[in-house]
């Protein structure tokens, strides 16, 4: 499923193939901060402890780069919880 990029968004150069990019790592490691700086926005949770840390499920937001072009960017759960709920997401 395949949904519409905001026209906004749109950028002459990648109208039909714009980035994706899907953040993977350890729980805690900074997913979350790495997903905010690509989209130059506060666009997902951040948590400066490990406990706190998680996204309990991929999350997709929309931006643009610094050159313009639509970007995709996935935050996933981490891998390897202190809490040891690896198994529901993997």
């Amino acid at each position: 499923m395949q949904s519409e990029v905001p026209s906004e968004l749109i950028h002459p150069h990648n109208q039909t193939n714009p980035l994706h990019y899907v953040v993977i790592g350890e729980t805690g490691v900074g997913k979350s901060a790495l997903c905010n700086l690509m989209l130059n926005k506060r666009a997902f949770q951040e948590s400066n402890s490990i406990t706190k840390a998680g996204t309990t499920v991929a999350k997709t937001m929309t931006g643009m780069n610094p050159e313009g072009e639509c970007i995709y960017v996935t935050d996933t759960q981490g891998f390897l919880d202190p809490q040891g709920k690896d198994d529901q997401y993997i």
